[in-house]
Order: C-alpha cells, then sequence, then structure tokens
C-alpha cells in the first residue's frame, strides 16, 4: 500500500526542515502524535531512533535510515509484523515549500 499526501505551505523550506526535523516536538502541531522520543540527544541523524506513540495506535520505535537535509527524511518501524516506511520530503516552490 502506498499512502501521499502533499501540501504547499508559505515558508522557506528551512523553515519547514527545522520544524520536520525536530520530530520530538511533532505532537505540539499534529493531532496525529501522542508522544515522540528520541532515544538520544542531538539532532536528527541517520540511525536515530524514536519511540513513536501515535494518537490512537501502537507506540513503535523508528529508525531513520535517510537524512538529506534540507530535503527529506526517511524512517522505518515494524509494526504487528508489519514494515513501515515513512519518507519526508521537501521542495522550494515560488512563494514557499512543496511538503509530501
Amino acid at each position: 500500500m502506498h499512502i501521499e499526501r502533499t501540501i504547499d505551505i508559505n515558508a522557506p523550506i528551512e523553515t519547514i526542515w527545522d520544524i520536520t526535523s525536530d520530530i520530538e516536538r511533532w505532537p505540539e502541531w499534529t493531532t496525529s502524535m501522542k508522544s515522540i522520543r528520541k532515544q538520544e540527544a542531538g539532532p536528527l541523524a541517520v540511525g536515530s531512533v524514536a519511540r513513536v506513540e501515535p494518537a490512537g495506535g501502537s507506540t513503535s520505535d523508528w529508525t531513520v535510515s535517510e537524512l538529506q537535509p534540507p530535503v527529506r527524511f526517511t524512517w522505518a518501524t515494524k509494526v504487528r509484523g508489519v514494515s513501515v516506511v515513512a519518507l519526508h520530503r521537501m521542495e522550494a516552490i515560488s512563494g514557499g515549500t512543496r511538503m509530501t
């Protein structure tokens, strides 16, 4: 299954990257997340692991597998035997950033 959502945001790509890569603050701006806690200090990096508790879902550990600031990061987990991969991609566009 493939699910994709894209939104155009009236802000520079660097600002969107800063907000998106600060994963522990996601619950402040999205109701889909109850909590996110990185297991190590410092900025997001390849190999970073975070315990993610979505609203209404199963808690799981996500591991960052790709990081290309300020353009994208990919992380993955396994939930109930199912592998899940999430890519967060930013693209500078006229007037702001396209986030997918």
